[in-house]
């Protein structure tokens, strides 16, 4: 966001981000009209406007002292002078808290389950590294891409909540979803389901390089079977960047740093599925990251 922000505003940004974190997955909040005032929506409303006025604050401090900026380079910046953006400084806030989430909490676990499964097999890992010499750029390494992919099918613990505004009947079925339903949509078991994916419960980053149109063969003809990131309306608005963080921090680890187990265990199997998107691991599995040569 830039510099000021961070240095005024870091810190208290940081805990508003985890505690909307902490509520905005109260099943209240996908059952209830937004005006019901249950503790959660409240916190969450007092949370919103906080990074509102935090937002409000940064801005206004900018366009007092506009020389300060003139060369900047930080994301506000460029959204402040690009025309296509620049208009819409009142939807900020709103924009780069959803923005806070891509980067933080799905984001972050991704990269860390797939730096795991690269330890627990070093010959992956020496192939990316293999792969990373001879093209360093991260967008374009189809096995680092297929390994984020493998990652999000096997780590994908969205929580899809929908109410059925009318009753459906499921097609080729005799189930029937009555009206005012709360329909649960479960990506995680989805994707584990071996009817869909062969040797589904084990993480194998060549599944997509041996059929590049994977994702799009499991998203058609009425089925969908790889929503890492949701789908439809509610298809997270993150994606791009996550995708872009994910691919340049663990592909800049495993080419510029040597990684090994740390202290503590190598458990994988428990995970707490309490966090937005992505599970985290229950308890603590470390490692050791130091710069290669150094």
């Amino acid at each position: 966001m830039g510099p000021d922000f961070f240095s005024i505003n870091g810190a208290e940004l940081y805990d508003l981000l985890h505690g909307t974190e902490a509520d905005i997955g109260n099943v209240l909040n996908f059952i209830l009209p937004d005006w019901v005032p249950h503790p959660a929506a409240l916190r969450l409303r007092r949370r919103r406007d906080r990074i509102g006025e935090i937002f409000r604050e940064r801005l206004e401090e900018r366009e007092a002292h506009p020389e300060q900026w003139e060369n900047a380079q930080d994301y506000i910046s460029y959204t402040l002078k690009d025309s296509a953006t620049a208009h819409l400084d009142h939807l900020y806030a709103a924009h780069h808290t959803l923005l806070m989430f891509a980067a933080h909490t799905s984001t972050v676990a991704s990269i860390s389950w797939t730096i795991l499964e690269l330890l627990k097999d070093p010959k992956r890992m020496d192939f990316l590294r293999q792969e990373l010499s001879h093209n360093e750029d991260m967008q374009s390494s189809h096995y680092l891409q297929a390994c984020l992919k493998e990652t999000g099918r096997l780590y994908s613990g969205i929580s899809m909540l929908r109410l059925a505004r009318q009753a459906i009947s499921l097609p080729n079925t005799n189930v029937t979803v009555p009206q005012g339903s709360v329909v649960s949509i479960s990506p995680y078991l989805t994707h584990r389901d071996p009817a869909i994916y062969p040797n589904a419960d084990q993480w194998i980053p060549e599944r997509w390089l041996e059929e590049p149109d994977l994702p799009k063969r499991l998203n058609s003809g009425g089925q969908l079977a790889y929503m890492p990131f949701g789908a439809g309306v509610h298809r997270c608005p993150g994606e791009k960047l996550a995708g872009i963080i994910a691919s340049t921090v663990v592909g800049t680890m495993a080419h510029e740093y040597d990684i090994t187990w740390g202290e503590g265990k190598e458990d994988l199997t428990n995970l707490d599925f309490s966090k937005i998107g992505s599970p985290w691991l229950e308890g603590v599995s470390s490692v050791t990251i130091s710069r290669k040569g150094v």
